[in-house]
């Protein structure tokens, strides 16, 4: 019996049982007749001749013959709230299935909680490939689950030792479980928290595995002892308390032994977030700890999230690509869906395990990138930043970029040729009817320009340096966060006219580029490619200002950009007023339809009053 039916036999079975007990009881049953039944199914059949008590005694029995504790799951009270029926019910569902599925149907039941979740098994079959494996590696899993990351790894290689940490108890218990149903020899699990109170400081690890839990905030106790951390694992900078992606990076960083090597799936935002994680990303650029990165495509880790993620892979030992990291853009790779997951084809894992192991950069997927670019963009680590794609996909629009014709095309970076400036944080606060000001929000961009009729006004604070925000002819707006590009151009000068956070102003530079051929290079289609490949972002999408000043756009004499402007803007002028007569035209036609329908007496039309 394979995994997919014995996912369907359970999730028939719970059905049956809905109402008469709670998915968590009936979880916790499940598991431990699983544990004392494992090698003998013939203890149900006898069970089902005993009173229910008599589970609880197997347990106890089985808990001293393994040496295995299941306290965390305090079945004793469980079972006490169990009707008999129901537990006879779980003696029989259980002997209609081979023991040989039972690591599968542990797993089940856990895939089927919305409160856990498991890392999704192409992931968990890329993470381990990366990591190189031999069979006497020691393994550390800081935030262990319940070990199915090692399924094929166990299958293997049932002696491969394994050390892991589960904060939560009943998952904890669950991973003794499935690992005694997987029959590993060499397994050492604890149970609680891996930053606040590691279970595993006295022994070092060849290798670390983990998909540490995404932007966690720390509670006031793991707080305090990662500010004073006896251990010493965050000597490369203090986490953000709001989030401790990198927290578990240094954790399992410090395990490792003097060639040791770790395998992280992360969330985009531990990547590129600012503040005190730039600073965390810098040193280990320094330490040159960092040997490469993988972007993968969106919704592997659905339905427990959505936000983009990749793998991080530290290396102590690096025998190659010293100072440089290879940056893999996989979010385009083929993958498999279906109505509820999604996941890497297999010819996704072998092109990105080959591009991992190989040297040959590759356009638009691969390229062994220097430290000291990565440092120039902030120690941003996205492959994006570095890999550009060459499929985008915006708003109802699908843009193919020719890389090759695009790398061998004259072009200039746009901060060679404009200054980039951020907007002011503008708050509610700052609005007055009667103040000084104009406020320039991404509402107010339409078509290309800036109702200024509709601005709010407002006053800014007594240190605002408004020079560095005020508008002037020329300039060019663009929204700095989403993922739809809102453009205006400035047609004359405003004063006292201020953008505000959330837009960005491009200046171009006197002699150096015409800024109405600016704005219609970054409104078409290659122009909004190029603005999309540097977007950085995980709920909401953001522009930063180093990737915008990397901007490529076409290397064009300044006279040249003036002449077809001027050609296209006498053209769409004639153009302009042809359309207009035919809309006229069109509402003639229309009126006159009405007529003859003999409606037009029986309603009038005005634009509404505002």
């Amino acid at each position: 019996m394979n995994k997919l039916n014995t996912k369907e036999l359970f999730y028939r079975f719970a059905s049956e049982l809905r109402g008469k007990v709670s998915m968590d009881d009936l979880s916790k049953l499940i598991v431990v007749c699983i544990f004392i039944s494992h090698d003998n199914r013939r203890t149900l059949s006898e069970l089902m001749q005993l009173h229910k008590s008599e589970l609880y005694t197997r347990l106890s029995e089985k808990e001293q013959e393994t040496g295995l504790e299941l306290n965390a799951l305090g079945f004793s009270g469980v079972l006490s709230s169990l009707d008999t029926k129901t537990v006879l019910e779980v003696y029989k569902f259980l002997l209609s299935i081979e023991p040989q599925n039972d690591s599968d149907l542990v797993m089940d039941i856990v895939v089927s909680s919305s409160d856990f979740s498991v890392t999704p098994k192409s992931v968990n079959k890329l993470m381990v490939a990366l990591a190189d494996l031999k069979e006497e590696s020691r393994i550390l899993d800081p935030a262990f689950g319940i070990g199915s990351t090692y399924q094929e790894v166990l299958k293997r290689n049932p002696g491969q030792k394994i050390v892991g940490q589960e904060l939560n108890p009943t998952i904890y218990s669950f991973a003794l479980v499935y690992l005694y149903c997987q029959g590993a020899t060499n397994t050492e699990v604890f149970q609680g928290d891996s930053i606040s109170a590691p279970r595993f400081t006295n022994q070092k690890f060849d290798r670390v595995i983990t998909n540490a839990p995404f932007g966690i905030r720390a509670t006031n106790e793991t707080w305090h002892m990662v500010q004073n951390d006896p251990y010493n694992r965050f000597r490369y900078g203090l986490p953000p308390k709001t989030s401790l992606d990198w927290a578990f990076i240094m954790n399992g960083l410090e395990a490792l032994e003097g060639e040791g090597k770790a395998v992280f799936s992360v969330s985009n935002s531990a990547l590129f977030m600012s503040g005190q994680v730039t600073k965390i990303r810098e040193n280990f650029l320094a330490a040159d700890l960092i040997e490469a990165v993988i972007a993968l495509p969106s919704g592997l880790f659905g339905p427990y999230t959505q936000i983009p993620t990749a793998i991080l892979v530290i290396n102590k030992n690096k025998q190659r690509l010293i100072n440089k990291i290879r940056m893999i853009n996989a979010t385009s790779v083929p993958v498999v869906k279906t109505r509820t997951s999604v996941s890497l084809a297999e010819e996704s894992l072998r092109k990105i395990i080959e591009a991992y192991e190989g040297n040959d950069d590759v356009e638009g997927f691969v390229k062994s990138v220097d430290a000291d670019e990565v440092r120039k963009q902030d120690s941003i680590l996205l492959p994006e930043q570095y890999v550009k794609d060459t499929v985008y996909k915006i708003d109802d629009m699908v843009i193919e970029i020719d890389a090759a014709k695009w790398t061998e095309a004259g072009t200039v970076k746009l901060a060679d040729i404009a200054e980039i400036y951020r907007g002011f944080n503008a708050i509610s606060s700052d609005e007055a009817a009667d103040g000084k000001y104009a406020f320039i929000k991404i509402s107010d961009l339409n078509n290309q320009g800036v109702e200024f009729s509709k601005l709010a006004k407002g006053n800014v604070k007594e240190n605002t340096k408004v020079e560095n925000y005020q508008i002037q002819k020329g300039d060019i707006l663009l929204s700095a966060r989403g993922t739809t590009d809102k453009l205006a151009r400035i047609k004359e000068d405003r004063p006292h006219t201020l953008v505000t956070q959330n837009l960005v102003g491009i200046r171009p530079k006197k002699g150096k580029v015409d800024s109405r051929w600016l704005l219609e290079y970054l409104s078409s289609p290659l122009g909004l490619a190029e603005l999309a490949s540097i977007r950085v972002g995980t709920t909401i999408a953001q522009l930063p200002m180093k990737g915008l000043a990397t901007v490529k756009v076409p290397k064009l004499p300044l006279e040249e950009q003036k002449e077809m402007m001027d050609a296209y803007q006498d053209e769409r002028s004639v153009l302009d007023e042809q359309l207009s007569e035919i809309m006229k035209k069109i509402k003639h036609s229309k009126e006159q339809l009405y007529q003859e329908m003999g409606i037009t007496d029986v309603y009038t039309q005005h634009k509404e009053e505002k």
